[in-house]
This record gives C-alpha cells, sequence and structure tokens, in this order.
C-alpha cells in the first residue's frame, strides 16, 4: 500500500488484519484532507499486538488522536 495511491480522504474506518495497521495508518494519513477524519476499531481489545500504532498515532505531529472506550475501542484521529 503507498501512500500515493490515496488522497483526498475525509474519512475512513480501519478494520483490518492487526499487521497492517501500521501500513494502512500512513497511507491514510498521508492523504487526509483537512479535517478529515480516521477511526481504527479495536484499539482496546487488541491493544497489544497494536500498541506501537497506537503510540505512534498519539504521538504524531499531523493529526490530533485519542483512543475511545466504545465498543471494542476505537483509535480516533482527525
Amino acid at each position: 500500500m503507498s501512500p500515493s495511491n490515496y488522497s483526498h480522504i475525509a474519512f475512513c474506518f480501519l478494520d483490518a488484519e492487526k499487521e497492517v495497521y501500521a501500513d494502512c495508518f500512513e497511507a491514510v494519513i498521508a492523504g487526509l484532507v483537512t479535517g478529515g477524519w480516521l477511526v481504527a476499531d479495536n484499539a482496546i481489545n487488541h491493544q497489544e499486538p497494536l500498541q506501537p500504532v497506537l503510540e505512534r498515532a498519539l504521538a504524531d505531529v499531523r493529526v490530533d488522536a485519542l483512543i475511545m472506550p466504545i465498543g471494542k475501542g476505537k483509535l480516533v484521529c482527525w
């Protein structure tokens, strides 16, 4: 998945194999429009395998991000 393949993304709901979350995060954030949202599922119930991605998202200066305790947990980036 190349970030150049995706542009002008206003909203993305990410629910994929945990091994590809990091690549998906980079591709989506690189193409996110101002005011766009990325919502990634399973941020709480799969926290251990997703921890590197969660930490990366929460520290990424390109977005504001938080983890919401809704359902299985949502990582919300905007």
